[in-house]
């Protein structure tokens, strides 16, 4: 899928990720910065965490990169998980959202510095949106939430039609935050 900025002529594609992405994957996570990575603590994003995503093919996630044809690199990582944690559903239930019943997708994203505040994400987000129409997924929940410090995170999400529920902390607050499909509404520009 074409995927153009807001803000330039550029054009990304996005795509499912592929067995022979590691290397282009290890290295984009590699070029994130500390900050950045900060952002998805306790999860590594490094080298192995490339590998290993790249080995997986019969997972519950729907995985996905933006890509620069011209550079050949990838400036953004995405999943669709539909496979709800344990510890995402305990702390759901405390606003009243069931997360076993019915099918619910996790949404986790990274996008490059580089290419951030161009409107990648969000017409990133409006197509993924509409794959997810075509499935029966009821909502769509940021894993782990959303740093409640991440201002332009919560931006793009809140944009995009999520809504803040609560939150909780951990060294940090997050924002748990959730899309209701039925709510959805797609604006590709």
């Amino acid at each position: 899928m074409k995927i153009q900025s807001q803000t330039s002529l550029s054009c990304l594609e996005l795509r499912r990720l592929e067995t022979g992405d590691a290397i282009r994957l290890a290295v984009f996570f590699e070029s994130l910065s500390e900050d950045s990575r900060a952002f998805f603590y306790p999860h590594p994003l490094n080298k192995g965490t490339a590998f290993d995503l790249c080995k997986l093919d019969n997972d519950s996630a729907m995985r996905f990169i933006l890509e620069d044809p011209i550079e050949q690199s990838i400036a953004g990582y995405f999943i669709l998980d539909f496979k709800v944690d344990k510890h995402e559903a305990e702390r759901y239930r405390n606003y009243d959202v069931d997360l076993f019943r019915g099918r619910n997708a996790m949404l986790d994203l990274v996008v490059s510095e580089r290419y951030r505040r161009q409107g990648f994400a969000y017409n990133s987000l409006q197509e993924l949106l509409v794959l997810l129409e075509q499935t029966d997924a009821e909502q769509v929940i940021l894993r782990d939430g959303c740093l409640s410090q991440n201002q332009p995170a919560i931006g793009l999400f809140t944009k995009c039609g999520f809504n803040t529920l609560g939150s909780y902390w951990t060294v940090e607050e997050h924002r748990d935050m959730c899309l209701k499909m039925s709510e959805v509404s797609i604006n590709r520009t």
